[in-house]
This record gives structure tokens, C-alpha cells and sequence, in this order.
């Protein structure tokens, strides 16, 4: 149960940062940062609640997971970053670490 609800908030973040990256005025990226930043959060709870019962079972595993969870977290805030800087522009290579991190990140996982 607890994946599933772990496979819905990854899906709803790559496709909340895909709008909010893909967003024309600045308004619409502060709206989708917020909601991006809600359902992260929510990821990390998740994470943290799924580390606990993986510790004792594979340490080195479970530390891994929280790990890229956060990496996966400063992407995201790095691409909003860059997308604040540049003036209405669309910065895909940001969008792409995002996904490119998202699938590792899931391939990891799920394994």
C-alpha cells in the first residue's frame, strides 16, 4: 500500500514540475512550485516512514532510497531555480535531469 501511494505522488511531481517548468508567467510557476514543494514533502514522509521499516531488514539499501529521494528533491528546487532566472524561457535540460533522476530514482525503487 504503501508503494502505491509512492508511485501516485512520484507520478503527480513529474507531472506538476513538467507544467510548472513549462509555465509562461511567472504567477504559474510560484503556483506550481508550491504545489511541487506540498507533494515532495509528502514524498519525503513517505520515505522516511518506509526507512524505518527497511533499516533493520538492509541498512545500506534503505539509506541509498533517502538518499536520492533527496537528490531527486534538489533537482526539482535547482530546475525552479534556473527556470526563475531565465526570463520566460523553457529549461529543458533541467527537465530532463528531473526525469532522467525520476527514473532512476523509481528503476532503484521498485526493483
Amino acid at each position: 500500500m504503501l508503494v502505491l501511494f509512492y508511485l501516485i505522488v512520484c507520478t503527480l511531481l513529474a507531472i506538476t514540475v513538467g507544467l510548472g517548468l513549462s509555465a509562461g508567467t511567472q504567477k504559474k510557476v510560484k503556483t506550481w512550485l508550491v504545489v511541487s514543494r506540498a507533494l515532495y514533502l509528502f514524498l519525503l514522509i513517505l520515505v522516511s516512514i518506509r526507512f524505518f521499516y527497511l533499516v533493520p531488514v538492509s541498512p545500506i539499501s534503505a539509506t541509498i532510497k533517502v538518499v536520492m529521494t533527496i537528490l531527486f528533491v534538489l533537482c526539482i528546487e535547482i530546475a525552479y531555480t534556473k527556470k526563475g532566472s531565465t526570463i520566460f524561457g523553457t529549461d529543458r535540460f533541467s527537465l530532463r535531469e528531473i526525469l532522467l533522476v525520476l527514473f532512476l530514482f523509481c528503476w532503484y525503487y521498485f526493483k
